[in-house]
């Protein structure tokens, strides 16, 4: 069973020019990722839980067709403090996501405003991302929240398959990834987190045949080069947007971004 769940896109027409002039200037606005300090990072873990999961040591075994739950913490956050903040997984192409019903019952963080400035985003196959903000307008309140951060659930494969479930981070050449961002004055500074990885092995792995192990090799879709859901440089063009939620036009601008990064 595969529930996805997907943003609406609606036209940018009655947006405006000048709302696109200061989504082009949000853009530019953006420094390049930056450590929170010298030798010291904030950090993200994923861990797996559900009925029958038995886990140990970085590998979780589950029954064939079983349900499991995904959940990412937020271990040390940046000393900065952050206003925004993303996540970015890799569930591989045997297990199967199921959407619950909002964005807000997976991304959990307390310090999100509302559910308006969540956004999730089914960006491709085996890949999902969620983000959000701490406020609508400008200064943003800063966040130095530890705990979870997100819960998804997916499915078993109905045959044997071995999967790395992994946290992927922001990292050079890839504006995709699991990240935390803060202001210093305008200009939006990102902060890489350092992330983990899971292994979900569905079902008991086939016997060793006559030429040597069949073991199946980890299916998760991540690629160094690729570029897919939102960058953090696209909370910039958010924070934009709820800049102008005096004019009543915030929400509707913030979802017709989303709709456009996850078509």
């Amino acid at each position: 069973m595969e529930v996805r769940k997907r943003l609406g896109l609606r036209s940018t027409a009655l947006l405006g020019i000048p709302l696109m002039a200061m989504l082009v200037l949000a853009w530019g606005q953006t420094a390049a990722p930056t450590a929170s300090a010298a030798g010291i990072g904030p950090e993200m873990a994923i861990s797996v839980s559900g009925p029958g999961v038995d886990c140990s040591g970085g590998e979780c075994d589950v029954d064939l067709g079983g349900e499991i739950t995904v959940t990412v913490d937020v271990v040390t956050a940046p000393i900065e403090g952050y206003v925004l903040v993303q996540t970015f997984i890799d569930y591989g192409l045997d297990l199967t996501y199921v959407a619950r019903p909002e964005p807000a019952d997976e991304f959990l963080w307390p310090d999100a405003v509302s559910e308006d400035v969540i956004i999730r985003g089914d960006v491709g196959a085996g890949e999902i991302t969620h983000g959000g903000l701490t406020g609508l307008l400008p200064p943003l309140p800063e966040s130095s929240y530890t705990g979870t951060l997100l819960e998804i659930d997916l499915e078993c494969s109905d045959t044997y398959s071995h999967t790395a479930v992994r946290l992927m981070p922001l990292s050079a050449g890839r504006t995709s990834g699991a990240a935390f961002a803060f202001y210093e004055g305008d200009t939006q500074v990102d902060v890489p987190t350092k992330t983990d990885s899971v292994i979900v092995n569905c079902g008991e792995a086939p016997p060793p045949g006559p030429t040597g192990p069949t073991g199946l090799p980890d299916t998760g879709t991540f690629s160094a080069t690729g570029d897919s859901g939102f960058g953090t440089g696209m909370w910039a063009v958010i924070a934009a947007l709820l800049a102008i939620s005096a004019t009543g036009l915030s929400t509707f601008g913030l979802r017709v971004i989303a709709g456009r990064r996850v078509q």
